[in-house]
């Protein structure tokens, strides 16, 4: 009878569902794959409050997809290859910032919650804000080909910090140094160059 019990006990482990063990360890209740997230918490078992965007929407709506598409440029051409990846960093930055802003934790291509709750939809919200920051830009600036973006978002902008002190005196110490240095080398040449010829007159 005990070699039973053990028998059925040891069966049951070995066949529970990993959804069981999960359980047991604390699974998250949301539901994603990690390449689905654009920006913000990535891990499931941390998310609180996620939103999700359509995004090929958003995509498209980037100056970036938006000149490759009147350029007609091929997507698999180097140029192609290097705005898409401007337009999907793009995408994040903008994206971080609205979701900020809307109090979520993460943003998401696709997410969903194991109880069937609905999850706040930011894409208009991320359209609207790609739009401001494409008009931010302009248009003499903006040069999305292969010499640089020119992206200049109105929220990004600074005032260049004036140097520190430091900062001001590290050139001419590092010159003073070389200068020290290359003083010293021909210094030291000259006497084993001194030393050899007294011991050719000797």
């Amino acid at each position: 009878m005990r070699v039973a019990l053990v028998l059925s006990v040891l069966f049951l482990s070995l066949t529970s569902p990993a959804a069981v063990a999960q359980e047991a360890i604390g699974a998250s209740a949301w539901r994603a794959e990690a390449k689905d997230n654009i920006c913000g918490l990535s891990n499931t078992r941390h998310v609180t409050n996620p939103a999700v965007v359509d995004y090929n929407r958003v995509l498209r709506a980037t100056p970036e997809m938006k000149d490759l598409s009147s350029r007609d440029i091929d997507l698999r051409s180097a140029e192609g290859q290097i705005l898409k990846q401007r337009a999907v960093d793009h995408v994040r930055r903008v994206g971080s910032k609205v979701m900020r802003k809307s109090g979520n934790c993460s943003l998401w291509k696709s997410i969903s919650h194991r109880d069937g709750r609905k999850v706040k939809d930011l894409t208009d919200q991320v359209v609207v804000a790609l739009s401001m920051s494409t008009a931010s830009m302009g248009a003499a600036s903006f040069n999305p080909g292969l010499g640089g973006s020119g992206e200049v978002f109105a929220a990004e902008q600074s005032i260049p910090e004036s140097p520190s002190p430091g900062s001001i005196w590290a050139v001419p110490a590092l010159m003073g140094l070389v200068l020290i240095a290359g003083w010293y080398a021909a210094r030291k040449k000259a006497a084993a160059l001194g030393t050899s010829g007294n011991a050719e007159d000797a």
